[in-house]
């Protein structure tokens, strides 16, 4: 009986060992390998024309969204989810991740924006990644094969990083309910690092513009103002949105992702609109009868929303004119 409680008792520390592996955060390991790095290699900055110091390594993050979004121009289209996972993969990348904002901080403040107008998101960091060859011999990094880190050597052959640049750009809904769709090009849900913080600004060479996919073309915008569109799409239907910063006209970053319009409708807004303590009403007059049809005759509609579980945050709570549409203008309501 003593060696079968033995055995099951090992079992045991066995499958507790592998439970505990399996939960850890892969982000803290990797930071923990290379975190220790003084990122200071010979030649990369002096070649790039740039010499304020990258703030990533590549290598300090796991990494779920494919490698060809870790580009200045990727021709892949994303999605919302995509931009998360590379956004959150740079955040553990960073130097110091105390300086920049957690993916969850920046998803709550762009969801403060009403369902009636879309946010939109961007990023453009350069960031170092470790080179193949400088992990295959002894001579850009000294290996601490006991703590499972890498140091810094103190005669390397050469320069054991190479330089990269991510631009990603994002709407923070993917779909509308109507053809007519307001967006929001909000300076602070859009972020760079140092090196490239030239691009926030109105820069006179570098210029934002947006191609929205409703047949209209490029619209160019200031990125350090914000600023308000109304797109009207021709139908429902999925469109391509084309992102870019251009420098001089030559095209220097690129991105692109879809919106989903879900209704050949266009929003009808009120009339006019009752701002009452705790209460945004919104009223639509009685149409269809040229002003004929006697008053006791008409069709008086009161929609009162009640408290819903699900409204949790704005961009997600419906709007007038989706209530209007959703709720109200209804065939079979008599």
């Amino acid at each position: 009986m003593k060696k079968a409680f033995l055995i099951i008792g090992s079992i045991g520390l066995f499958f507790n060992l592998a439970i505990a592996q399996s939960f850890t955060n892969p982000n803290a390991e990797l930071r923990g390998i290379f975190g220790h790095l003084d990122w200071n290699p010979v030649g990369t900055y002096a070649n790039s024309g740039n010499n304020a110091t990258p703030e990533f390594l590549y290598s300090m993050a796991a990494h779920i969204a494919d490698d060809n979004f870790y580009q200045p121009i990727s021709q892949d289209t994303s999605n919302l989810d995509n931009f998360f996972y590379v956004y959150e993969a740079m955040y553990y990348a960073a130097r110091d991740t105390l300086l920049w904002e957690k993916s969850d901080s920046l998803a709550h403040r762009a969801y403060q924006y009403h369902s009636d107008t879309i946010p939109f998101l961007l990023f453009n960091y350069d960031f170092l990644d470790v080179r193949d060859t400088a992990l295959n011999c002894g001579d850009y990094f000294v290996f601490d094969t006991i703590n499972n880190t890498l140091g810094n050597h103190p005669n390397p052959v050469g320069d054991p990083f190479s330089l990269g640049e991510v631009f990603m750009a994002a709407n923070g809904i993917e779909s509308h309910d109507f053809t007519n769709v307001t967006y929001a090009i909000d300076p602070s849900l859009m972020s760079f690092c140092e090196r490239n913080e030239h691009k926030k600004t109105s820069f006179p060479e570098v210029k934002l513009r947006i191609r929205f996919g409703d047949g209209s073309g490029w619209h160019e915008f200031d990125p350090s103002v914000a600023s308000y569109i109304t797109i009207n799409y021709p139908s429902d239907g999925t469109f391509l949105t084309e992102v870019e910063f251009i420098d001089g006209g030559q095209r220097i970053n690129h991105s692109r992702f879809q919106v989903r319009v879900l209704s050949n409708n266009p929003s009808v807004p009120p009339d006019f609109t009752l701002n009452l303590p705790g209460i945004n009403a919104g009223v639509y007059q009685s149409c269809a009868d040229n002003g004929t049809q006697a008053l006791q005759d008409k069709k008086f509609v009161i929609y009162l929303e009640g408290f819903d579980v699900m409204d949790w945050t704005p961009l997600l709570n419906r709007d007038i004119e989706q209530i209007y549409e959703f709720m109200i203008k209804y065939e079979q309501l008599v």
